[in-house]
């Protein structure tokens, strides 16, 4: 499959299936009982349609037990960020935690500094307060910041998202590149079904509505987004293609506006996402 064997092809490829994920989430969930059911059934699917690639890819795994435990830890957090992450795009506005969904960045500015001793970099602290500025004007209106539980939500996703990649950066290059993504959807899914008492039953409840349609749409799409974000960056250069990758937001913003009727602020929310996005070049700068 040359598609995946080129980074550009990735990149757009990522660019459709993520914005298809992020304008079809609010139909998925919406209605939902319990949110936890939800993100356990996106997880699921997402898993079983990755399945299909594994093949596609060198068959490895790594001889050593470090890397497991690492994944099983990255994937604690990882759980929290899907967990938290279907309350916040349930309700808010898909624009909205679209450019915040940026703000990991600057998580991982902080945490290469203040927990691995990285040098101070100008680029990175320019870099990570743009993204912070950009988010953070988002949600300045009437002379005040207006911000809600979700927000809140948000900004910890964005943590523990930074937090999950910081722990298993590189890891994924030792397996196969969908068989490890497998495991960051399926462990976290039985972490949220036993912490959550999640049963079968309320999956199987969830799932038989008249949503299932767009479970299946919104669960492909989240399974190729990650692939096509990995491999991406797997096969480019850092530091063209993350910020490339920001584009999705913009798309996703542009496109909330016409499909979603969220009308509010189109211009401010472009204008953010440009600093936000600029911010992401320049930490890579």
């Amino acid at each position: 499959m040359d598609l995946i064997n080129s980074w550009q092809a990735c990149l757009i490829l990522l660019l459709i299936f993520g914005v298809i994920y992020i304008q079809f989430f609010k139909y998925a969930v919406s209605g939902a009982k319990k949110d936890g059911a939800s993100t356990v059934i996106l997880e699921i699917m997402s898993g079983l349609v990755l399945l299909i690639f594994i093949p596609f890819f060198p068959l490895k795994l790594p001889a050593d037990i470090k890397p497991y435990l690492l994944l099983f830890l990255a994937s604690c957090f990882y759980a929290l960020n899907d967990r938290l992450q279907t309350s916040v795009r349930r309700n808010l506005d898909v624009s909205i935690f679209s450019i915040m969904g940026q703000l990991f960045r600057v998580f991982l500015v902080l945490y290469g500094i203040f927990l691995f001793g990285e040098k101070i970099a100008l680029n990175q602290i320019i870099g990570a307060a743009m993204i912070f500025l950009g988010t953070a004007l988002l949600f300045y209106k009437k002379k005040r910041f207006q911000l809600n539980k979700y927000v809140l939500f948000s900004v910890i996703a964005s943590a523990c998202l930074a937090t999950a990649l910081i722990i298993d950066v590189d890891i994924s290059r030792g397996f196969n590149l969908p068989f490890y993504i497998i495991i960051t959807l399926f462990v976290p899914a039985i972490i949220i079904s036993i912490t959550g008492n999640i049963s079968i039953r309320d999956l199987k409840f969830e799932f038989n509505t008249d949503r299932r349609k767009y479970y299946i749409i919104v669960g492909a799409a989240w399974a190729l987004s990650m692939l096509f974000t990995i491999r991406s960056l797997q096969l480019g250069k850092v530091s063209l293609v993350a910020p490339l990758q920001t584009l999705s937001v913009l798309l996703n913003v542009i496109l909330a506006y016409f499909l979603l009727k969220e009308r509010e602020n189109l211009l401010k929310k472009i204008i953010l996402v440009c600093i936000i996005t600029a911010g992401v070049f320049i930490i890579l700068k």
